[in-house]
């Protein structure tokens, strides 16, 4: 199991986490990732295809990296920075939580 912990910043602007695969990009693999809310809670951020408690992420062949696309909602509450935890789980032929960008 891999863990990748998120410092929102509120923000039009996504973040985008990178999966990638470490393997070479022969064949589909696949990867879930769960979402673990830390000082965020769940109205504070919006992760595109997210529907919890896992997403499957699939890397048909060729492939070689997705994305896991975060948006921390920008309400009129002042706050600091918020955090969530990111995990990978039932991983099939090695992927790992890349350099976000």
């Amino acid at each position: 199991m891999s863990f990748h912990r998120v410092y929102l910043t509120e923000s039009p602007n996504p973040y985008n986490l990178s999966v990638l695969r470490d393997k070479g990009t022969f064949g589909q693999v696949q990867v879930n990732y769960f979402v673990v809310p830390r000082s965020a809670i769940q109205d504070d951020f919006n992760i595109i295809g997210w529907s919890g408690p896992e997403v499957t992420l699939v890397f048909p062949d060729g492939v070689g990296r997705q994305h896991i696309t975060i948006y921390a909602i920008d309400d009129n509450e002042p706050e600091g920075d918020e955090s969530l935890q990111i995990g990978l789980v039932r991983n099939s032929q090695g992927t790992a939580i890349g350099v976000p960008s």
